[in-house]
């Protein structure tokens, strides 16, 4: 399976705002985390909860007061659309991350996946070969036939 088959809609945001109003939009939309990009859609950033929570809770932050940029992590690790989901997977995993930017073939930001997005991913593969491995209805009532 590919990440174009389960990445979701990225909800982004501009540098400029600020880290409150970023946090508005994650619950807004009930979400993790937001792409930060330029006025080009260029991906310039990610802020994420757990970046928001360690200002807070560390360093004593002021949200309403703090830019996005001040925030975000710069370096950005992105996936191609195309890419197979288990590359996605390592990607995160080699770099410690749980969202992932994805990007079409020119660079541009056209999705986002996560690793919640793997986990259900795998539950629906692992529930289509389920339900190709057990006996049909009508199968069973064959079955039953047999037996008499």
């Amino acid at each position: 399976m590919l990440v174009k088959h389960v990445m979701r809609k990225p909800v982004t945001c501009s540098p400029d705002i600020s880290v409150k109003d970023a946090v508005k939009l994650m619950l807004e939309y009930g979400i993790g985390s937001v792409i930060v990009v330029d006025a080009h859609g260029k991906i310039v950033g990610i802020l994420t909860e757990r970046d928001v929570m360690r200002f807070v809770a560390y360093r004593g932050g002021d949200p309403s007061l703090t830019h996005v940029r001040e925030l975000m992590t710069k370096r950005v690790i992105v996936i191609n659309e195309n890419a197979r989901l288990k590359d996605a997977a390592k990607l995160m995993i080699k770099h410690n991350i749980k969202k992932l930017p994805v990007v079409n073939d020119k660079g541009k930001l056209v999705g986002i996946i996560t690793t919640t997005d793997l986990v259900l991913a795998g539950y629906s593969v692992n529930n289509e070969i389920k339900n190709l491995m057990l006996p049909r209805p009508e199968d069973m009532f064959e079955l039953s036939f047999k037996w008499l």
